[in-house]
């Protein structure tokens, strides 16, 4: 599907860009080493037991070693300064094809990106600035770094320019993963909408065979969660480590986020590669208090057993009436 217009003439909302200020430059690659959730201020880290998920900001480099002409090229590029790139790329100064330092392969249109600079980005991307390029330490394309951050318009802007939406970076993320690790949910259901085609794709594992639903629910974030349900994500898959959604939801301990996964028919009794259920790892985490109250919520005891139902929902809102009124005119004979 093609990406779609979201008002050109005025395309940022107040609460959707950053400030054209130089205080919110990105302007290092540590900046994108880790995923900050935007429900939360704590780093997350991976489910797998191999450290830190890195998301493949480029590192710090010393200015001094850059070509003075490249670091004045990317300090424009940071800061929108639309002025200053079209008089070096017009010029011939800069060559879009190369306008990188070969130790970071990190182009402008990835600073752009990054910063949110939606007027530069355009104009690069329409001078021909090769918007799947893949650079910095990860093999991230400018579309990796904006989706990453949760930044809608520029993603649209850089599908329109012809970004594909399926490049993995090398560590397998498309933008679908990426778009999820944002937390950003305006995005999550734009690219459901726009991008994603079919339950193959919205069901697309990582290489360690975790789906988007898994890290949603692994970040504990119910809104992406019951985005991602209502595209069909299956609950029942199961990555590398034979973890489904639930088990990753039993490790967070999020109530809302495992409501919505029992209530699609997760299964709590499944067990993971080493033999462990939900309720296992629930005794292990010190979360099993949370998922009894989720399974209590939806209809089943601490075991994961049916509740025994000795009326029906409108059959116990009747009683209740009567019970009610009853009681009240016990007190109004009393009263007399």
């Amino acid at each position: 599907m093609t990406a779609v217009d979201l008002d050109k003439e005025s395309p940022l909302s107040p609460d959707e860009i950053k400030s054209d200020n130089d205080e919110n430059e990105v302007g290092s690659l540590d900046s994108m080493k880790a995923v900050v959730s935007r429900n939360s201020n704590q780093v997350e880290r991976t489910p797998s037991k191999d450290g830190e998920r890195d998301l493949g900001g480029p590192k710090d480099s010393d200015a001094s070693d850059q070509d003075p002409t490249l670091l004045r090229y990317h300090t424009a590029c940071k800061q929108g300064d639309l002025k200053t790139l079209r008089e070096m790329v017009e010029s011939n100064v800069i060559d879009l094809a190369n306008d990188y330092d070969p130790k970071e392969r990190v182009s402008g249109l990835h600073w752009a990106c990054i910063n949110n600079r939606i007027s530069a980005v355009r104009y690069l991307a329409g001078a021909g600035a090769d918007v799947n390029f893949k650079g910095g330490e990860l093999d991230a394309t400018p579309l990796h770094w904006a989706s990453k951050s949760g930044l809608v318009y520029i993603v649209d802007e850089l599908l329109k320019a012809g970004a594909d939406p399926n490049i993995t970076d090398n560590q397998g993320y498309n933008l679908l993963h990426t778009s999820v690790f944002s937390s950003n949910v305006m995005l999550v259901i734009y690219v459901l909408f726009f991008v994603v085609d079919g339950k193959d794709n919205v069901d697309k594992p990582d290489p360690h065979l975790r789906t988007a639903l898994q890290w949603a629910t692994y970040q504990a974030d119910a809104l992406t969660v019951e985005n991602l349900l209502k595209f069909n994500a299956d609950v029942k898959k199961t990555d590398e480590s034979g973890f489904t959604a639930l088990h990753w939801g039993t490790v967070k301990g999020s109530i809302p986020v495992m409501d919505l996964l029992i209530q699609h028919g997760s299964d709590f009794f499944q067990t993971t590669n080493d033999g462990k259920n939900c309720f296992t790892i629930g005794k292990e985490l010190y979360s099993i208090g949370s998922l009894e109250t989720s399974l209590y919520k939806n209809g089943f005891d601490k075991n994961g057993f049916p509740l025994t139902k000795y009326f029906s929902a409108n059959t116990g809102k009747i009683i209740t009436f009567f019970c009610t009124m009853g009681f009240a005119s016990l007190c109004t004979i009393h009263l007399l």
